[in-house]
């Protein structure tokens, strides 16, 4: 019983810091001060275009990635899969694969204000999105993202 309130307490604080760190990017992006993407990709439907905005080694063992999709278009466009087993981190320097994490009730820890299932996005309009992976060692310096309907984003750096 501990245990599990300890791992949930850990979670809690995870997903905690997440919504702050969301809300404070947000309110970055809004006064002009959004930092630059680390890559930008274009979603396979429409005119979309997927910016990769943070990894980051977090509290838990975990790393915090960051994304958010930008409707170019003039009609809405949506996204149908926010968070699938096509989203995953690789390190190719020990060849392991990481998926989101997933709480204990089978639940990615992963969203935005909306959850992760899928959203229709307004013509000129961004949608952020966050996920929670299982750490690579602490000597990976680099990896890949992969999200779904996007090209890999490759040699990423994990930030501290």
């Amino acid at each position: 019983m501990i245990v599990k309130l300890g791992r949930f307490a850990t979670l809690a604080l995870a997903i905690a810091v997440a919504v702050a760190s969301h809300r404070a990017a947000r309110a970055e992006e809004a006064a002009g001060d959004a930092p630059k993407p680390l890559a930008v990709e274009d979603y396979s439907e429409a005119d979309v275009e997927v910016s990769l905005l943070q990894v980051k080694r977090t509290t838990g063992d975990t790393v915090t990635v960051k994304w958010k999709y930008k409707n170019r278009g003039d009609k809405p466009a949506r996204i149908p899969a926010l968070v699938s087993d096509e989203l995953y981190l690789v390190d190719a320097a020990n060849k392991k694969k990481y998926f989101v994490i997933k709480d204990e009730k089978g639940q990615w820890v992963a969203g935005s204000a909306h959850g992760y299932h899928s959203v229709d996005i307004k013509e000129g309009a961004s949608f952020p999105m966050w996920a929670k992976f299982p750490a690579p060692p602490a000597k990976t310096e680099k990896i890949t993202v992969y999200l779904p309907g996007v090209a890999p984003m490759e040699d990423v750096p994990i930030s501290q």
